[in-house]
């Protein structure tokens, strides 16, 4: 049996296991989405202290089981608990949706560094009361680009012309880019960006959270990219996250 190993993690989630235990999922820089056993988590007041709640970055030593895809998690340290995340729902909702997201996303045991990166990054933005709507876009951007599905903004789906961020473009959720107005008109369902919303969307895409303190956005962008963002995510995921509905 390999021995055990400590890592960053960020909590996902927990669920009563037995009389005593805590089942964990949880998300580490090296392996990505785990799940495991907290043996005796409730009862524990030196080995899980203050550090199983949902979305806390803790170190956790863990280890793997044979023939088993549950790990045996033997302790865990907080590093950075977001007790302001906890104590407002909206941030409760928000942080709770960017979990959801990051699990119809990547499978377990895929190692996804920068996803790790973006959702600690985020977590904090949160907890330190940035604006949750640049926030939310920002992260929705950034991880289906890291998850391969990045919407297509250098050029039209139609006509192959390059966009220049030069007035505005349409957005075709079906291919998951954008077209000239020569070549697709706006309508209801079918959205455009301005040039501002597609140059920044184009940026978050590539940066995440950094963008946004590179940048003053404008409300209507921000309200462009959200719309778009929205009809991306159900086309790509084939259904709608229910975290989603407790959005503002």
């Amino acid at each position: 049996m390999p021995p055990a190993q400590t890592s960053k993690a960020v909590i996902f989630r927990t669920w009563d296991f037995g009389e005593a235990d805590l089942l964990v999922s949880f998300f580490t820089q090296e392996m990505g989405r785990l799940k495991g056993v907290a043996k005796a988590a409730r009862k524990s007041k030196k080995r899980f202290v203050n550090c199983l709640d949902h979305f806390s970055l803790v170190n956790l030593e863990y280890e793997s089981r044979r023939a088993s895809e549950l790990y045996l998690i033997h302790s865990g340290r907080l590093v950075e608990g977001y007790g302001g995340i906890r104590g407002d729902f909206q941030d409760f909702s928000l942080a709770g949706y960017l979990v959801e997201l990051t699990e119809a996303l990547f499978p377990p045991q895929v190692p996804a560094p920068e996803v790790f990166t973006l959702l600690v990054d985020i977590l904090r933005a949160i907890d330190r009361g940035d604006n949750s709507a640049l926030l939310r876009i920002a992260f929705e951007a950034r991880v289906m680009a890291l998850g391969g599905y990045a919407i297509g903004l250098d050029r039209c789906s139609g006509c192959g012309r390059e966009y220049q961020r030069k007035g505005r473009a349409v957005f075709d959720s079906e291919k998951g880019g954008i077209y000239c107005l020569k070549c697709r008109v706006e309508s209801p369902g079918v959205p455009s960006l301005g040039a501002e919303a597609g140059s920044l969307l184009s940026t978050l895409q590539k940066l995440g959270a950094e963008a946004l303190s590179k940048n003053e956005v404008d409300p209507e962008a921000c309200a462009e990219i959200r719309y778009v963002m929205d009809l991306h995510i159900a086309r790509r995921l084939g259904r709608a996250l229910k975290t989603a509905a407790f959005l503002d």
